[in-house]
């Protein structure tokens, strides 16, 4: 019984988790469109992660 009772639990945290991830996923989607990423920015993290990894590759 107590096995019973300890895997409800289980179930239960990750059907409440499901339920969560599906209430946010529409809120994410909205602020994503209303917020577009610029790819400007992205092209800048990438030169800089170059950056990085360039430097990381002259270190001894």
């Amino acid at each position: 019984m107590k096995r019973k009772i300890n895997q409800n639990y289980f179930e239960i945290y990750t059907w409440y988790d499901v339920f969560k991830i599906r209430k946010t996923l529409g809120e994410i989607e909205k602020y994503q469109n209303a917020h577009p990423l610029e790819t400007d920015s992205l092209e800048n993290f990438i030169r800089k992660q170059n950056d990085i990894i360039n430097k990381l590759k002259t270190l001894k």
